[in-house]
């Protein structure tokens, strides 16, 4: 798994968790990172100053190695790549892998109170198709409201888990022909406007990790409903 953005491309050497640390006002995309490796916890962190991001302590801590990345230098905010995907990182998450080295999409994105969100399909840990709208809403599950007809169909349900009300989106995401993914975030009923923002950001900025040949594709997998 690797970060990009504002002249650097940060490499994951571990298990990482890496959270956005600075504020609006100073440092709006400054990072901290915290990795555990040999049984001992490490921190780092990166700095933004005037465009440019910089590691601040040695590559070994943290979970974090950086080398220069020149496409990135007039990149002004974080982007992910890992498996041959990219994506956008949204605010006000952190990113979570437990598998750097993964051939497969491993990365998910945690808020606050178990707020989540995370990809699903054949590109991402886990595998296997994505599946059509009617499989997405699970026992106990209340549709909530849904969009067949755009471009990136979705979806939002309402459930209760040991008492508390869940929100949950479902977003399809075509990567290519016949290249499908889904993205889904979860938060607790009330918090939901920011999740939902951030599947939106994920969609949006979900791409191959490859010179793009043609306009990205619009391509209809299920029937409108």
């Amino acid at each position: 798994m690797e970060i990009i953005g504002y002249g650097l491309r940060l490499t994951a050497t571990d298990a990482v968790q890496v959270g956005r640390a600075g504020d609006a006002g100073k440092h709006p995309d400054m990072l901290l990172s915290a990795s555990v490796a040999d049984g001992r916890l490490t921190n780092n962190v990166v700095t933004v100053d005037d465009g440019r991001a910089s590691l601040m302590m040695e590559p070994a801590v943290g979970g974090l190695r950086a080398t220069a990345e020149p496409a990135a230098d007039d990149q002004t905010y974080w982007t992910l790549s890992q498996a041959g995907m990219l994506c956008r990182w949204p605010e006000g998450m952190r990113v979570v892998t437990a598998d750097p080295d993964a051939t497969v999409w491993s990365v998910e994105f945690h808020g606050a109170d178990g707020a989540l969100v995370m990809l699903r399909g054949p590109r991402c840990a886990g595998g296997g198709l994505v599946p059509p709208p009617d499989q997405l809403i699970g026992p106990g599950q209340e549709l909530l409201a849904s969009d067949m007809a755009a471009d990136e169909m979705w979806m939002e349900l309402r459930h209760v888990r040991e008492g508390e009300a869940w929100w949950q989106r479902h977003r399809y995401a075509v990567l290519a022909p016949n290249d499908l993914l889904v993205v889904t975030g979860q938060a607790r009923e009330g918090d939901e406007d920011d999740v939902r923002r951030a599947v939106d950001v994920v969609v949006r900025g979900l791409r191959l990790d490859v010179p793009p040949a043609a306009p990205r594709p619009k391509r209809r997998f299920f029937s409108r409903r």
